[in-house]
């Protein structure tokens, strides 16, 4: 019996060879999209989980120390871990991350020098790898990181520094001042869903700055991890008061008293965060690596969901649409002696081997695809489709429920039928089924109009980021990083390229925008008595970084070379003006304090320009000469450049660097480029809308053109008559297209505020953001009606110029 089902579903799929390929096909595609963005999520949600214990570890967190309000940092001070297990018997261990800054390797092969430049160096305590979950291809686990100048290398950077051999036991020459470091160990590749990666792993007293700040509550530069078993409540609740408890002799050292510090706003305060919610937590800043988001995932989700639900309404509006044509072929069976029973389990094996059969090529297409998804939307996709007990379970009822819901309206609607009423033809498509299809349609077009409307409103956003003015220039401006590893050969080096033709101006700063960090420090003001202290972003610059960046000057002048005394003067930015209480009238020659030590006074205001993302707000700022000896900086050269002119100027660059530097590689990005490193995350969404937009029109395309068919048959006889009456092709077209028409008009309107509110909630995250206009509903209503006409305009045209006299008679 179960053959015979086989049998008559293969000779039915052959007999409607074009829509059982619309059916397959629109499915497939939506299985793949589905599959693909199912395992990215299972991906995103899978990180830190692999760690022994891993529910058990948690890493702690800070407040901003000057700005409370700000929110929450993943950097603690290096005492806090001590301070932790000290205060806390249910801390079973605890566990330091520190970042150094990025540093040449040099590895000696017969007296000459191979250098490379690293910037994945961890230096953690000995304790790593019983901490965490990474593994380690040789040495000893306890005994790798438990001494001075010692490093663990990972597998690649042992195959890149020592090729095949073995690298334990080997020396690296680290540094500038090329230090000699043990290989102590070669770590296994860490998983790709891990929140920490690294190349080089120092031991901690490796690492001179913390050892230098080591008992330092100020000095935040550090990621404490602890592990917990119990009492994680008690523990969290008792950080509140740790600093209070812990810290006072290190204010001590620094001259002032909790008191002072607090009542300067200044607070430390502390919480735990699993280590398996840090990759999906945007709201900490200052991570080991970036981050994602819960919205990502709530987004790409939907979107699977929708996805999915459009390939599944084409499947079944198809399936139940063309069931009507089969009322004669269930009346003959039921004449010559099939039951009810036989006949829906004939309907519902023939829906569930059709979409079997879909999902099975929408499987092949997803595992072609990963690799071009990986490549182009810059996602994840490294685990394998099948490889997931979750991926394969959804494979094997995906097919069984959609075929059972697209065989359930033929299966027991069609089989009710008399067969006497069935052979006179009395059956066809009644107007509650039309008006579900209909229904359907609404729905699957609402999607991608939502789709369509978003992928406009992120690419006008960010296209708004990349055009407007932040105050500073960007364009054809190329940033030349570390430029302090050439030591007192810096202002040799930008005098050299100055020289080189193709180059209009070259300049030294600190940080020249886009996507980097400034650092914050205090700057004390002080009238009479009273005394105010106002958090700013520092940066350095040289007496040609603000003319270079072309920042405007609204008072005051720039740095003079000249002039000694620029070394102990600054220039602010509007808002550093305005949060110190001072006007353009009377802001320069005011006298600022750092650190309530040294004393600078100010010489000029430029307009408030944003070196960041414009999803931030522009901070109060100061730009203190280059020469002024107060924080550790890197710092870069700017050199601006003629576009005609650019492989020249980079020919030089590398001349110059290597006369100055042989053993320092040159790295270099252009500023315009890191600008826009910090919307990769808004620009990966972008991608990924205008793809499953089109992937969405297309979907409901492949239905709307299966439908426009059957519509088009169902209408045979009406068609002819008009014809024959006098109605042109074109009025035809017309009339067969107004019902898709109206279906899309009301789509439209559906898919309007939802739109405006999911866009407005992503737009909330952009200090300067666009509005949302009619324009963009305009353009989407109109792609979607123009790609419906042109999908059902081939079936009615097809329908309209049928000879009447022939439509007319099979009828």
């Amino acid at each position: 019996m179960i053959k015979n089902y086989f049998k008559i579903a293969i000779r039915n799929f052959l007999r409607n060879k074009f829509y059982a390929g619309l059916n397959i096909l629109g499915l497939s595609v939506g299985v793949a999209v589905a599959l693909l963005i199912s395992v990215y999520l299972l991906h995103e949600l899978s990180y830190d989980n692999f760690h022994v214990n891993g529910s058990e570890i948690y890493r702690v967190n800070q407040t901003n120390i000057w700005d409370p309000e700000g929110g929450w940092m993943s950097r603690t001070p290096p005492p806090v871990a001590d301070a932790m297990s000290a205060e806390f018997p249910e801390v079973e261990a605890t566990l330091r991350i520190n970042t150094p800054n990025a540093a040449i390797v040099n590895i000696e092969h017969g007296g000459a020098y191979n250098s490379f430049r690293e910037t994945s160096i961890l230096a953690v305590d000995s304790n790593f790898f019983d901490f965490f979950g990474f593994k380690l291809q040789e040495g000893s686990p306890d005994k790798a990181l438990s001494q001075m100048n010692a490093v663990v290398l990972s597998e690649e950077a042992a195959r890149r520094f020592f090729g095949d051999d073995s690298a334990l036991g080997k020396t690296i020459l680290l540094g500038d001042d090329k230090t000699p470091v043990e290989v102590t160990g070669v770590a296994e590749k860490q998983p790709t869903n891990a929140h920490i990666h690294f190349d080089l792993l120092l031991s901690m007293p490796t690492n001179p700055h913390v050892k230098r700040f080591e008992w330092s509550w100020i000095w935040t530069q550090m990621y404490t991890y602890v592990r917990l078993k119990d009492g994680v409540e008690k523990v969290e609740e008792g950080m509140h008061g740790l600093a209070h408890k812990y810290a006072l002799d290190a204010f001590k050292r620094l001259g002032i008293s909790m008191a002072d510090f607090e009542s300067q706003k200044g607070k430390l305060d502390f919480e735990l965060q699993p280590v398996e919610d840090i990759h999906l937590n945007a709201s900490v800043g200052g991570n080991l690596e970036q981050v994602s988001d819960m919205t990502y995932i709530y987004i790409f989700g939907t979107v699977a969901i929708f996805i999915m639900l459009l390939a599944g309404i084409n499947f079944v509006n198809l399936t139940t649409a063309r069931a009507a044509n089969r009322a004669k072929e269930i009346g003959v069976k039921k004449v010559l002696g099939s039951g009810r029973p036989h006949l829906i389990r004939q309907f519902l094996l023939e829906s569930v081997m059709l979409s079997s059969i879909a999902t099975l090529i929408g499987l092949g297409f997803a595992e072609l695809l990963r690799f071009s998804m990986v490549d182009y939307l810059d996602l994840n996709l490294s685990t394998g489709i099948m490889s997931d007990a979750r991926i394969l379970g959804a494979v094997v009822v995906l097919p069984l429920l959609l075929g059972v819901l697209a065989g359930l309206y033929p299966a027991f609607y069609l089989t009710s039928f008399q067969p006497a009423r069935v052979l006179k033809g009395n059956v066809a498509s009644g107007a509650k089924s039309a008006g579900l299809r209909n229904v359907l349609v609404v729905f699957q077009f609402s999607i991608a109009i939502i789709l369509v409307a978003s992928t406009f409103v992120i690419y006008k956003q960010l296209k708004y980021c990349e055009t407007t003015d932040l105050g500073m220039n960007k364009d054809h401006v190329l940033v030349v990083k570390e430029v302090d590893k050439l030591h007192d050969q810096m202002n040799a080096f930008k005098q050299e390229m100055n020289k080189v033709s193709g180059v209009h101006a070259a300049a030294l700063g600190s940080v020249m925008g886009g996507n980097t960090s400034n650092a914050l420090e205090d700057l004390f003001y002080r009238e009479g008595q009273s005394e105010k202290k106002i958090s700013l972003a520092t940066v350095k610059g040289d007496e040609d970084y603000v003319p270079l960046l072309d920042m405007q000057l609204l008072a005051g002048r720039n740095f003079v070379k000249s002039n000694p005394s620029d070394k102990s003067a600054i220039i602010i930015n509007e808002r550093a003006m305005k949060a110190f209480g001072w006007s353009l009238d009377n802001v320069l020659g005011q006298k600022v304090e750092y650190f309530e030590s040294v004393e600078f006074h100010v010489i000029g205001v430029v307009s408030d320009f944003n070196m960041i993302s414009v999803k931030f707000q522009i901070p109060p700022l100061a730009i203190f000469h280059t020469e002024a000896n107060l924080f550790n900086d890197n710092r870069l050269l700017a050199v601006k450049y003629d576009p005609q002119r650019l492989q020249e100027v980079i020919a030089s660059l590398e001349t110059n660097w290597k006369l100055l530097s042989e053993s320092v590689p040159l790295d270099y990005v252009f500023l315009d480029e890191s600008f826009a490193e910090q919307y990769q995350n808004d620009q990966k969404l972008g991608s990924l809308f205008s793809v499953f937009a089109t992937l969405a029109l297309l979907i409901a395309c492949l239905g709307l053109f299966g439908l426009a068919s059957f519509m088009a048959a169902q209408r045979n006889k009406e068609i002819g008559v008009r014809k024959v009456l006098g109605a042109s092709v074109a009025q035809i077209v017309i009339l067969l297209n107004s019902n898709f028409s109206k279906l899309i008009i009301i789509s439209l309107f559906i898919s309007i505020p939802v739109v405006w509110w999911l866009m407005s909630k992503w737009l909330e995250q952009f200090v300067i953001r666009i509005d949302i206009g009619w324009e963009i509903y305009a353009i989407s209503g109109f792609c979607a009606i123009s790609i419906a006409w042109l999908t059902v305009s081939y079936q009615s045209i097809k329908a309209a110029v049928v000879d009447p006299v022939k439509s007319l008679k099979e009828e």
